[in-house]
């Protein structure tokens, strides 16, 4: 999730988060050693050269690190939208993602800019129930 904001605290936190949620769906535990976020300035860039533009580890997201995640069990972490985190959104290509102990690369998803709302759009309106959904 981009551009996600705290709400609620002691402190009012004015600044926005890349957000990450990790679910071990596998029936063996794993750690998470790492969380980490790459920038690439293009596709052809990644595919070619595999090599980063921009890489960061995220020190402390929501806990510290290593941790131990048994089957079934979430874990979440975040980082600052930085401006330079912010322009690799709509310039360039943008991963975050986990360093684990079960894998030999990071496992990694593109992180997206968020879509911007219309005019049309009203927040907090409810979806039309469609038939055969509760």
């Amino acid at each position: 999730m981009v551009d996600a904001i705290v709400i609620g605290g002691p402190v009012r936190d004015e600044n926005r988060y890349l957000a990450l949620t990790v679910t071990n769906r596998g029936t063996a535990p794993t750690t998470i050693t790492h969380m980490v976020v790459f920038g690439y300035p293009s596709w052809w860039w990644w595919r070619l050269r595999r090599k980063t533009s921009f890489s960061a580890i995220v020190t402390n997201p929501y806990g510290p690190l290593p941790h131990l995640l048994k089957p079934g069990e979430i874990r979440q972490g975040s980082a600052i939208l930085t401006p330079r985190i912010r322009r690799m959104l709509t310039d360039e290509l943008l991963y975050v993602g986990i360093v684990a102990s079960h894998r030999r690369r990071e496992l990694l998803v593109r992180a997206r800019p968020p879509k911007m709302l219309d005019a049309t759009d009203k927040l907090g309106a409810e979806e039309p129930v469609r038939s055969g959904t509760v």
